[in-house]
């Protein structure tokens, strides 16, 4: 239960990142780190994106979901938790500052 639990919060957490990705491109400040995804980004791709980002997860989170009877299995959900928690959090500041400039220069 304690690993279904987990995988669900990570798969909330990623769609999160995902929203704020695709906010992030939309308004064109996004600077994607990650070469796989950004030839998506660069041209254009949403749709494929969006499937990529989701396969990626689904497969990544089942291969844990197969493997919840091993002792590494909540470690690892852990791991996934805090590294996307921390995103989380990162992309809730750069929204901030990202508001704060369009704030400064006057749009609406």
């Amino acid at each position: 239960m304690r690993v279904a639990l987990m995988l669900s919060a990570v798969a909330i957490l990623n769609a999160i990142d995902l929203v704020y990705t695709l906010f992030a491109q939309r308004i064109g400040m996004l600077d994607e780190m990650n070469p796989l995804t950004a030839v998506y980004l660069q041209t254009g791709l949403m749709p494929s994106f969006i499937c990529f980002k989701v396969l990626m997860v689904m497969c990544g989170l089942g291969i844990i979901w197969k493997t919840r009877h091993s002792r590494l299995a909540v470690p690892a959900c852990w791991v996934l938790f805090i590294a996307y928690a921390w995103l989380g959090t990162v992309w809730v500041e750069w929204v901030k500052t990202v508001i704060h400039l369009y704030e400064a220069a006057g749009v609406s």
